[in-house]
């Protein structure tokens, strides 16, 4: 440990000791809100756990008058002021109030053998003894729900229910399905780990008595794992004792559907739903008195029938279509068993963890599902996350981002409160909830990325991504190119006559997946690189012997270094450079289908050109021996690959981190094994990938510049030199070359690496330098070609593809290969 290090450990040690001397000496009591009316009574409950104890209580109204008082019992955390505004309502006729301060909290006695509900009803019925009060009525608020019912239980096996005159459950808990999860052990696992978070972990803070006291804080959570609520249940539906269900249809920590059934399973219950929230008694105690007090009127005489009515001043508004279907979706989810939601909850935090946790909020924040079912849902499917291109590795590392990640779920669960309440779900028939999703998980992202700078460079990175078609998907820049398709489709009459170009090249290759040696086997020039196709059999170490054998035996390969590379094109993917035999296994191992090695060009220029068939050529009878030019290149593209340059300090994942191209491609660069570990030294300059895709890191740039006479001829004369089994030409794609550099390129001396079909792109559009305009008029003019150069070879009897054919075609590319 670093000398700073034992300097810190040092004073953070002196401030946890003298935060402690100080909670010693001077307890704070600053939470205790000063009252008029503090009284304490002695009472001497009977129950097990319970012990004789002073008792703190406020008192209002005429303690002489007749008629059976009222007994508040407020929640966890409490205190008796928590009836500061109700208590003097329900008392403004005279009537006999008290509010209770219950062991743990306020001015009563701190540490008790329980403090579950069943014996705070012991300590309300020993306070009843104590002052005398043989009836009374009782408001459970919160937690005090459970308390009310239990002392309804106790005065029963005590031979004297009426003593107990009515019961009111004020945004109350009671059965266990109702609460959290719904389950007993989960709940605990939840209350366990809130005695960590709120007991323990205190003690380590040096915070000198400004943090709730502990015996306050023992008590709060101590009221949970104490409770058992599961023995509600019996006492609700066997109850007697008129009982009234009062409750804020807004209310967010017990549920409006949660007092629903309660008083579907309390015979004796009427229901009033509210257009409040959790908090009527601080919020609209005047209300809430003017509800209760003709309640406890009706039933200030023993033996009167209770109205078992619903009274619902705010209706859930049956909504149909979308809105509908998703109200349908949060109401089954209620009864979902939490072992059922986390497993499936983490499956699609696995793959969509983003998504998932925004979705996730939004039942929480319906109250159709349990924070705590969703947090852990969250974790799990982060911890079976796979590091990220962001994340820096390491088992201890994963725990934290999983943690943080719950962290996350409850920013997205206020996100989500925020975008309800504002009417947002609601509006425009269902779009609003599609729109109120995006906005949250918008906002998630920004939010979680901040904090850190290399969440920041991430959150820049992601920005600029949006604002230049060079970092689009390919869904979203085509898709402004479909006005410019359907044009051309009607023009020529038909949306799929451009697959007829290119008859020497099969509809299906040219569309997508085309094997790069069958492309290259028809060109019969000198300029192609020599390749040879190792067969997918055996596993990759049979196939490593078998590329062996090829690289060997084949002296046009050249022997190594050698390119490794799927037949089958995959934009960039899994392609290597075996620079010695032990190279091989591992350069094959991640290619499933036939691979391809291929004659290595050490470049170090790579271009891509794009060439197209003059029109007028097509049906030519002399296009074969003319001694003018069968086509023209119509685009080149400058191929740049990455390169970083070390400082001796930095990792090459900080290196990337701080570029301001290289970090939008995060994902692709951090493939690299030495990722994290390499530090290339002060100068040294480091290749990123040797591979000349856009989505391997390579930046493409028009290269215009490189257009000369001879290189034109020279691509010519490649192209022209295709010919399809039956003698079919080539008319329209791309050529990847590979020179030794600018001179020699323009003198028309290249390599030919690979051809590509119909579906290829001129792909100097891609510059960072130009317009978006200027990428759509590249891409509509090569699609005129397209469509111009099917249209002639389909009078010519080549057939276009079908739409079925298309379909099937275009979702090969999406199954696994």
């Amino acid at each position: 440990m670093t000398r700073t290090r034992w300097i810190l450990l040092a004073v953070y040690l002196v401030l946890l000791t003298g935060s402690a001397i100080v909670q010693s000496f001077a307890p704070t009591e600053w939470y205790r809100l000063p009252t008029p009316f503090d009284t304490l009574t002695d009472v001497a409950p009977t129950e097990p756990d319970t012990r004789p104890m002073p008792l703190a209580a406020l008192a209002w109204g005429n303690q002489n008058d007749t008629r059976p008082p009222v007994i508040l019992i407020h929640g966890s955390p409490g205190q008796a002021t928590d009836y500061a505004y109700l208590g003097p309502e329900l008392s403004s006729d005279s009537r006999p109030v008290y509010s209770l301060d219950m062991p743990g909290f306020g001015y009563s006695e701190v540490w008790v053998p329980s403090y579950s509900a069943r014996a705070y009803a012991a300590y309300v019925l020993a306070f009843m003894d104590a002052r005398g009060i043989e009836r009374a009525h009782l408001v459970g608020w919160s937690n005090g729900g459970a308390v009310v019912l239990h002392a309804t239980d106790l005065a029963t096996i005590a031979g004297t229910p009426d003593r107990i005159a009515s019961i009111t459950m004020l945004g109350a808990i009671g059965l266990q399905e109702t609460e959290g999860s719904g389950d007993y052990y989960f709940e605990h696992a939840k209350y366990a780990l809130g005695y960590a978070a709120l007991v323990v972990l205190p003690e380590f803070i040096p915070h000198f008595g400004l943090l709730y006291p502990r015996e306050n804080r023992v008590a709060f959570i101590r009221n949970f794992w104490d409770t058992d609520q599961r023995t509600l249940e019996p006492i609700m539906r066997s109850l007697e004792t008129p009982s009234y269900v009062l409750h804020g249809r807004n209310d967010f920590l017990v549920s409006d559907w949660a007092a629903e059934r309660h008083h579907d399973v309390m015979p004796t219950s009427r229901l009033t739903m509210t257009p409040h929230s959790h908090f009527l008694p601080f919020q609209q105690p005047e209300v809430s008195a003017s509800l209760i007090r003709p309640f406890l009127e009706r039933h200030d005489t023993p033996g009167v029938e209770p109205l078992a009515h619903t009274a619902d001043l705010d209706p859930v508004r049956v909504r149909t279509g979308a809105l509908g279907a998703l109200d349908a979706i949060a109401r089954s989810a209620r009864d979902w068993p939490w072992w059922l939601v986390v497993p499936i909850g983490a499956l699609f935090a696995r793959f969509r963890p983003e998504t998932t946790t925004v979705l996730l909020a939004y039942l929480c924040a319906s109250l159709s599902l349990d924070f705590g079912v969703a947090a852990a849902a969250v974790y799990a499917g982060r911890r079976l996350t796979p590091c990220g291109a962001w994340d820096a590795p390491g088992v201890e590392r994963a725990t934290v981002r999983a943690i943080t990640d719950v962290a996350w779920t409850a920013i997205a669960l206020l996100l989500a409160q925020s975008a309800m309440a504002s009417g947002l779900t609601d509006a425009w028939a269902g779009l609003g909830f599609v729109v109120a999703l995006a906005l949250t998980t918008l906002l998630l992202r920004v939010v979680r990325t901040l904090p850190t700078p290399s969440g920041r460079r991430r959150l820049l990175a992601w920005v600029t991504k949006w604002l230049h078609h060079e970092w689009w998907p390919s869904w979203m820049l085509y898709a402004g190119l479909v006005p410019t398709l359907v044009r051309l489709g009607l023009q020529h009459k038909s949306l799929l006559v451009w697959t007829a170009a290119n008859p020497g090249v099969p509809p299906d290759e040219g569309i997508q997946g085309e094997s790069k040696a069958e492309l290259l086997d028809k060109i019969k020039h000198p300029s192609v690189l020599p390749y040879a196709i190792v067969a997918p059999a055996g596993t990759s170490a049979d196939r490593a012997v078998q590329a062996r054998e090829l690289v060997d035996s084949r002296a046009e390969l050249g022997g190594f270094p050698i390119v490794v590379k799927p037949d089958a094109g995959e934009r960039g993917r899994d392609v290597a450079i075996a620079r010695s035999p032990d190279d091989l296994e591992s350069a094959l191992a991640p290619i499933a289908g036939p691979a391809m090695l291929q004659k290595f060009h050490p470049g170090p220029l790579e271009v891509g050109v794009f060439w197209i068939r003059r029109p007028e050529t097509v049906g030519d009878p002399t296009d074969d021996s003319s001694q003018r030019p069968q086509g023209f290149v119509f685009a080149i593209t400058r191929k740049t690959l990455p390169e970083v340059t070390g400082d001796g300090r930095r990792t090459l994942r900080q290196l990337v981190e701080r570029h301001p191209r290289y970090r939008k491609q995060m994902a692709v660069h951090a493939r690299r094994d030495d990722f994290d570990t390499r530090v290339p030294a002060d100068g040294e300059s480091l290749r990123l990938t040797e591979a000349g895709n856009h989505s391997r890191g390579c930046m493409f740039s028009d290269g215009e510049d490189l257009r000369t006479p001879d290189l034109e001829a020279a691509v010519d004369a490649v192209a022209s030199a295709y010919r399809g089994p039956n003698g079919e030409p080539y008319d329209f794609g791309r050529f990847d070359l590979r020179a030794t550099g600018e001179d020699e390129l323009r003198a028309g001396r290249f390599a030919v690496i690979e051809l590509n079909g119909t579906t290829s792109e001129a792909t100097n559009l891609y510059d960072p330098k130009r317009s978006t305009r200027w990428a759509y008029s590249v891409l509509a003019k090569q699609w005129g070609y397209a469509f111009e150069l099917g249209a002639k070879r389909a009078k010519q009897g080549s057939e276009p593809i079908t739409m079925s054919r298309l379909v099937a075609v275009a979702l090969r590319a999406f199954m696994p290969r």
